[in-house]
């Protein structure tokens, strides 16, 4: 038991059982054609594992073009749910991991509705679809390879981002000052625009929740995105969002703090 903790840990607590659904769902219909061929260019090559975050597992596509991300279901919807047996651990953690699970769902149709070009969501599923006849191939970090039945199962495929700091500390080093400044703009727009959209960022961590496309910036994390039930205004929101980014800049690289502030009054 202590060896197959062991490597399950260096798997970085994957398991295929973790992400398939054990639920009786209603019938959706089938897709459309376009939505056929969409999904098949999506995933017509295989997905290797990238990361594991709060509530999802990563893997990204070959061409490293691609993300899809997969929902943690709690234990007891698992297809391999009778695996387990319901210890008291469980049950404490069970309302927990469905809320967490709720409202993710809900913040992810959210983006995919209004959010999608913000956070480069290219398709969703928020429910198990047993018409959906698709699979999907996957690599774990163990270098297992699994074919994945997307119809018992949630997921979302995002366009791959850059992340913010190490892009920005490689521009610099190459004295790539323009498009350094062209990044600070990028997150500032985005901000901005989901503002005016009435949604909010509410976990506006520069280091992980935000990503870089060629042409602009996009939210990694979007299970964080709610909408505005404040009374904060804009001004407020742009520099609470962008604050760690600013001591960023303040401690590394002090001659972009002029662009900051002027970006920031041009949004303002």
């Amino acid at each position: 038991m202590r060896l197959d903790r062991h490597f399950f840990k260096k798997n970085s607590c994957f398991c295929i059982h973790f992400i398939q659904q054990s639920v009786n769902v209603e019938k959706l219909p089938p897709l459309s054609i376009e939505q056929e061929i969409l999904l098949d260019s999506l995933l017509k090559e295989p997905f290797t594992y990238l990361a594991r975050g709060n509530s999802c597992y990563a893997f990204i596509s070959q061409d490293r073009k691609r993300v899809l991300k997969f929902h943690r279901i709690p234990s007891h919807k698992r297809i391999a749910a009778w695996l387990f047996h319901p210890s008291s651990y469980f049950l404490e953690k069970k309302e927990k991991r469905i809320q967490r699970l709720t409202n993710n769902i809900e913040s992810y149709t959210t983006c995919f509705k209004d959010l999608q070009r913000e956070t480069g969501c290219l398709w969703l599923q928020t429910h198990p679809h047993p018409n959906l006849k698709k699979k999907a191939v996957l690599i774990d970090k163990a270098k297992n390879r699994y074919e994945l039945d997307l119809g018992a199962t949630t997921f979302i495929v995002q366009e791959t981002a850059q992340l913010v700091l190490p892009t920005l500390q490689k521009l610099i080093n190459n004295q790539e000052l323009e498009r350094a400044k062209c990044v600070i703009t990028h997150i500032l727009q985005l901000l901005s625009t989901t503002f005016s959209k009435g949604y909010i960022q509410t976990d506006p961590i520069i280091q992980t929740n935000f990503g870089l496309l060629p042409d602009r910036a996009i939210f990694i994390d979007m299970g964080s995105i709610l909408k505005n039930s404040s009374s904060q205004n804009l001004a407020d929101y742009l520099k609470s969002s962008t604050d760690s980014l600013y001591h960023c800049l303040l401690e590394r690289h002090p001659s972009l703090i002029e662009h900051y502030h002027a970006e920031m009054n041009r949004f303002l």
